[in-house]
Parts: structure tokens; sequence; C-alpha cells
């Protein structure tokens, strides 16, 4: 097209950021479109120090992009933002259906590289697979941390029922305790 990158990529990003703004906070949409025109710029900028971070092995420079990838598109989800495009539609999934970011990311990603696979060889193909896969892996340790140990505690009336739930669909062990509302002084039982 004739574009620099940094453009181009704040093109293809605006119609699915407008689609966000539909399902999506305004807050978070308001430090996405930061996010976008930083984006824009960076990749534009960086081209001048493109030939100090050169790799001449594809394998090396891979699993550096993933690296990267993973660190820095957690540290802006950490910092409750999204980079545009396929971030915004991996969040309108996650809001409307559930699905683990993390997951979607590398689903979307994956069809786009099977469609690339079309256009290119397959050996960039699976190159870009190792860097989706590690990026995917390093996004995933940014966004839940390295302890893999999660604590959900959920009072209810229907303990018994949401138990059951937990340990026959989604396979997690249950631990009952007894507790008691400060404010109430009723007795409940704790997950």
């Amino acid at each position: 097209t004739g574009l620099p990158a940094g453009v181009m990529s704040a093109v293809i990003s605006l119609p699915v950021f407008l689609l966000g703004y539909r399902y999506l906070s305004k807050g978070f949409l308001f430090k996405t479109f930061l996010s976008m025109l930083y984006i824009a710029f960076f990749l534009d900028f960086n081209i001048i120090f493109q030939k100090f971070f050169y790799l001449d092995d594809l394998l090396a420079s891979c699993l550096m992009a993933g690296v990267f990838y993973g660190l820095g598109i957690g540290l802006v989800l950490k910092s409750g933002s999204a980079l545009g495009g396929a971030t915004v539609i991996n969040f309108i999934i996650k809001k409307k259906w559930g699905l683990n970011f993390t997951t979607t990311n590398f689903i979307m990603s994956s069809v786009v590289v099977l469609i690339g696979t079309m256009i290119n060889d397959f050996t960039s193909a699976v190159y870009t697979v190792i860097y989706l896969f590690l990026g995917n892996i390093i996004l995933k340790k940014v966004l839940i941390g390295f302890n893999q140990h999660n604590l959900v505690l959920i009072i209810s009336e229907k303990y018994k029922e949401i138990a059951e739930k937990i340990m026959t669909e989604l396979g997690h062990g249950v631990t009952l305790l007894r507790g008691r509302g400060a404010y109430t002084n009723d007795d409940n039982c704790v997950i």
C-alpha cells in the first residue's frame, strides 16, 4: 500500500475499535485508543533500531519475538488496556461468551497463520506457531503470575449445588468452611 506499518496498523484496528465501543467500557476503550496510537508511532519509529537488533537465526528471532510479544501484551492488558485489532475482538468474545483471553488469542492468531500459509511457505508458518505458542505462555504468566494456585471464596445458601457443579463440571476440588456474617451474625457455608 505504500503506507508505513504503524499507520496501516491503526487504520486496520480502527473498525474493530469502533465495534468495541458497543460492547466495552469507555474508559477501557480510551486507554486502548492511546495504545493504538503508541503502537502506530513505535512500529514506524523502531525501524531506526532494526539494524542493532537483527538476528540472523530465524528460530532465535521467533523465540525473542515470542518473549517480547507475551511481555508487551501482558503489561498492556494488566494496565487495563488492549492493543486494538484482535485484542479488542478477544475482549468482546470474553465478555459475551466468557472464553479465556489467551485461548481465544491463540486460536485467532492460528487462523491468521493458516490463512497466511496459503500465501507464504509452510516453514514460516511453523516458526510463527512457535512464536505464538511461546508468546501466549509468557502472556499467561504475566496475566496470572507464576503461582498456579488460585483461591476463590463463594458464600451462598446454595453451597451444596455450587460445590457439586464445581466438582463435576470443572473438575476442581472444593473445601467447605463454616463462616459467620459480621453484620448479620448469620452462620454461612463458605466454598
